[in-house]
């Protein structure tokens, strides 16, 4: 049983079969060759919200093709990839477009993103495993645990800040990519190699009222996370990465999940890895390709390499109780453990970000150059993944606009609205254009 809140209403009787395409355009999967090609999908709706019975049929191949070319087109994105993955272990991957720009090389199902803050994901089942193990508490504080990162971080009460604070950004540490010295690195040394503790050396001037508002309770920090990576480190004897393997990426099969900083291949070298493109000033051309920057300026909060497919694998392992145990999970998931966010429309627990307007409950990720999504759906027991190789200088999430459309598609007879502020929440004029007349 799925522990992701559902959502109750009418029987929804669902038949999904999925077309298969070709071409630049890739729509294939674990069992997609045994559906057959030009399939339909069909949504029998029985009574829904007080409605008569009705059907609505059409080929969602062709849907999210639509999406995907439309997305491309509007954001000047090179390349998208998707997985949808259902309860049953049913896998759909479809792609399009290119993941190298000076090569034309077409996205495939296995080229690598990388997923920036969806690594938060591994450490926090990694930290409420070791909870789980009788290792560590919701209540053990930064004090007791790290005595000499938390004189780095004096200006922050150390002795009053969580591991349940960590875990759901309620420290109010500030974030190592909010200060100067880390941008300073980024923007002339992109290529460098962190270490953790030079991470939060960046944070050592600053205090709780340098990035917090009087009465702010909820401070979205990278550095809470690399703190977890480091408590991982000192309570299991491993490095953070050796752990997230050994615990999740080796058991379930993430055979195309990697950590740069555990492997002797560096990153750029990596098979199958996507450049990723940007634009410093916020417009929507030209693109300049970033892939040179090293992930580890994130450390443990945003390191992680990986695809589409093994993401949606990862978040169904979650909510299937693969990776914690159902006590730990029916934790994870209640209404207390998640807090309202600075960011309209979410609310975060441990680890997991939940939007209620979607009914969907995981992760995004952005990494200079991409961006990930990876959300399990509520009441309909299936994941949606998605990477793009682009993001953009006003910090817009283009992986939250294309999740809307895709979600659109999927389940038609959800009554969605575009999160706002969002690329697909407003017209976003470019030139004499405007870029969202279609979500």
């Amino acid at each position: 049983m799925n522990y992701f809140s559902k959502k109750c209403g009418s029987v929804i009787k669902i038949l999904i079969t999925l077309f298969f395409l070709i071409n630049s355009f890739v729509f294939a999967g674990d069992v997609v060759s045994e559906l057959g090609q030009n399939q339909t999908v069909t949504y029998e709706l029985t009574g829904v919200f007080g409605q008569e019975n009705h059907v609505v049929t059409y080929n969602v191949g062709d849907e999210l093709k639509k999406v995907l070319d439309r997305k491309i087109r509007q954001l000047n994105i090179p390349g998208i990839s998707l997985a949808i993955l259902n309860e049953n272990g049913e896998l759909y991957t479809l792609t399009d477009g290119v993941a190298d720009e000076d090569t034309n090389d077409n996205v495939t199902k296995d080229t690598l993103f990388k997923v920036g803050s969806i690594t938060k994901t591994f450490i926090s089942m990694t930290i409420l495993q070791l909870i789980q193990e009788g290792k560590l508490s919701f209540d053990d504080t930064l004090g007791e645990l790290l005595p000499d990162e938390s004189k780095i971080l004096s200006g922050f009460n150390p002795d009053n800040i969580t591991i349940r604070q960590l875990l759901t950004h309620t420290s109010l540490i500030c974030s190592f990519t909010e200060t100067s010295g880390w941008a300073e690195v980024m923007q002339y040394k992109p290529t460098y190699q962190w270490s953790t503790d030079e991470l939060l050396y960046t944070v050592s001037p600053y205090s709780q009222s340098d990035c917090n508002s009087p009465g702010q309770t909820w401070h979205y920090s990278n550095t809470n996370y690399v703190l977890l990576g480091k408590i991982i480190e000192k309570l299991t004897g491993h490095t953070w990465g050796y752990e997230v393997e050994e615990r999740f990426i080796k058991p379930l099969g993430l055979t195309n999940t990697h950590i740069p900083s555990e492997e002797s291949t560096y990153f750029e070298d990596l098979p199958n890895l996507a450049h990723g493109y940007i634009n410093w000033q916020f417009e929507t051309s030209p693109i300049t390709d970033v892939t040179s920057i090293n992930p580890t300026f994130t450390g443990s909060s945003g390191e992680i390499i990986s695809t589409p497919t093994d993401l949606a694998k990862w978040v169904m392992a979650i909510a299937q109780g693969k990776v914690i145990d159902q006590d730990m999970l029916s934790k994870l998931v209640s209404l207390d453990s998640f807090v309202s966010t600075t960011y309209e429309g979410y609310f975060y627990s441990f680890g997991i970000m939940k939007i209620p307007g979607y009914n969907v409950a995981g992760h995004a990720g952005g990494h200079p150059g991409f961006d990930c999504t990876m959300q399990y759906i509520g009441g309909e027991d299936d994941v949606v993944a998605i990477c793009s190789n682009r993001t953009y200088g006003d910090r817009q999430k283009t992986d939250t606009a294309i999740l809307y459309s895709v979600l659109k598609v999927l389940y038609p007879y959800r009554d969605l609205e575009p999160l706002p502020k969002t690329f697909a929440g407003y017209e976003y004029p470019v030139g004499n254009m405007s870029i969202m007349q279609e979500y």
